[in-house]
């Protein structure tokens, strides 16, 4: 027979071997020192007769002798019972000897007590545990009450080399698809990245399974947090207690939309959608609460506000606002001349080149304008944009103009004028 343990010893030894009762013509159960399995683990004998088990007597519960009939009091001490094998209870091991189990079967419950250690290789290198159950079939209790972190399962890497981009752990969950075959429905990875004291960096891989095919849904390294690092069509989707789609990236065309209660297809790549959810051809939505707050602000590092655009108060008119109060000025001047700046503006005519319809438009060249009221232009004359490296690119880094900087000259102009006529008619 299989065993667990040391090579089984040539006989029994048992703290008591018998138990002595006296009868009294009446009691029939008896309550025995040690526990036994079945009634043929006692030897029973009754004034000197044998007792043939299952039939002159029974055990119950381990414990408990009954006697098909009172034993007779004909004199004290005269039921005997000898143990011939009792109940297995707690085992002590020798703490310097093995144990081995030798094509043997482990039943009922096994308790694990102080530091223990599994070593050696497992059969076939895995190890198994298998169930019909719905519940929890492996689980981890820590009965500590302190504040350290507990229970903790970990996952080690301990080669006696670490190197860079060692694996150093994985979690799989799997199934079987309808056609029997097993696959790898999704799966957590570790890597070691950098391996040098002091240096170190790892990297943490969440893989699911896509049309067949396992694809990077979420890295988590050293430097970046990257969601789709494997460029599938795959949505990205944040739901509030209001909105099922509070932001939403469309994973096949990159767009991108904000507070909406469904996917949305925008004209452009940034949607922003607020108090309303239905669609117009829009880059952007942005609503007020009616009390003239900025639609866009527009701040410093300080915090000061330099321009936005918002409602005015209450009423259905948007201001562009470029900030211009007198707390943020110095040196006011009004006493300067106007008119000589304005004649040296050089309004055009012209047309827009994408413009396939040619359509004549009155306005300004930035770089003419720059030359005579520079702070109403911006960038420079025939720049390019610059790549990565500082290098001109073919893509054109047009001038711009504010035309609002230019009406401060142009009321100045009026006023010097209407001067002039008053002067010239007085005379």
């Amino acid at each position: 027979m299989a065993y667990i343990g040391n090579t089984s010893p040539s006989r029994f030894v048992s703290n008591r071997a018998a138990s002595v009762y006296s009868g009294d013509g009446s009691t029939t159960a008896f309550t025995l020192e040690q526990a036994v399995v079945q009634d043929e683990d006692i030897f029973v004998s009754v004034d000197g007769v044998i007792q043939e088990p299952s039939v002159a007597y029974a055990v119950s519960n381990g414990t408990t002798l009954t006697f098909t009939a009172a034993p007779s009091s004909n004199s004290g001490n005269n039921i005997f019972v000898y143990y011939l094998a009792s109940q297995v209870g707690t085992v002590g091991h020798p703490a310097t000897q093995s144990l081995t189990a030798t094509n043997g079967t482990l039943t009922g419950t096994l308790d694990v007590t102080g530091a223990t250690t599994l070593t050696g290789a497992l059969a076939g290198t895995t190890a198994t545990l298998t169930t019909a159950d719905n519940n929890a079939q492996l689980t981890l209790v820590s009965t500590d009450a302190d504040a350290n972190r507990a229970p903790t399962l970990a996952l080690t890497r301990n080669s006696g080399s670490p190197a860079d981009n060692d694996l150093a752990g994985v979690i799989k969950f799997n199934a079987k698809n309808d056609a029997g075959e097993d696959i790898e429905l999704f799966e957590i990875n570790t890597t070691l990245i950098d391996a040098s004291d002091g240096t170190e960096d790892a990297r943490m891989i969440f893989n699911g399974i896509t049309n067949g095919a396992s694809a990077n849904k979420l890295s988590l390294n050293n430097s970046e947090i990257v969601i789709n690092d494997d460029s599938t069509a795959t949505d990205f989707r944040i739901e509030s207690d209001s909105m099922s789609h509070q932001m939403h990236m469309n994973g096949s065309n990159g767009k991108f939309t904000i507070n909406s209660n469904s996917e949305q297809s925008p004209a452009s790549h940034f949607t922003v959608f607020f108090e309303s959810n239905s669609y117009s051809a829009f880059a952007a939505q942005m609503t007020d609460t009616g009390n003239g707050s900025g639609f866009l602000i527009c701040r410093k590092g300080d915090g000061t506000t330099i321009g936005q655009v918002k409602r005015n108060g209450t009423s259905d008119e948007v201001q562009y606002v470029t900030t211009s109060d007198y707390r943020l000025k110095e040196n006011v001047n009004y006493d300067f001349d106007a008119t000589s700046v304005t004649k040296q503006l050089k309004p055009c005519k012209f047309n827009w080149i994408s413009d396939d319809t040619n359509t004549p438009i009155h306005g300004f060249l930035a770089h003419e304008v720059q030359a005579i009221v520079p702070h109403a232009a911006s960038g420079e004359k025939d720049a390019m944009e610059k790549d990565e490296d500082g290098k001109d690119t073919t893509r054109i880094d047009p001038q711009g103009i504010d035309h609002s900087l230019l009406v401060p000259l142009l009321v100045k102009t009026i006023q010097e004028l209407e001067a002039r006529i008053k002067a010239l008619e007085s005379a």
